[in-house]
């Protein structure tokens, strides 16, 4: 079975929206999934999915949503395995 994560940042609510456009559209073909902001993501967590789906909304001039801050800083480490 796939483990399939669907993780959304965002200040207004869009990716969030968008996000349950996606569980609703995998939850009607039969996949299971989990759905997390991504605030509460660890990358332990991460490395536990087959599939992790990031919406992500920019706000302003392209700022990154600060839910999604801790998240990216640890995704771009370079002694990332």
């Amino acid at each position: 079975v796939m483990r399939i994560l669907i993780s959304f940042a965002t200040e207004t609510g869009t990716a969030e929206e968008y996000a349950r456009r996606i569980a609703r559209g995998l939850r009607s073909r039969g996949y299971k999934y989990h759905y997390a902001d991504a605030a509460e993501l660890t990358m332990a967590g991460l490395q536990e999915h087959d599939l992790v789906i990031f919406v992500i909304s920019t706000t302003g001039e392209g700022d990154m949503p600060r839910s999604m801050a801790t998240l990216w800083t640890e995704l771009l480490r370079r002694s990332l395995a």
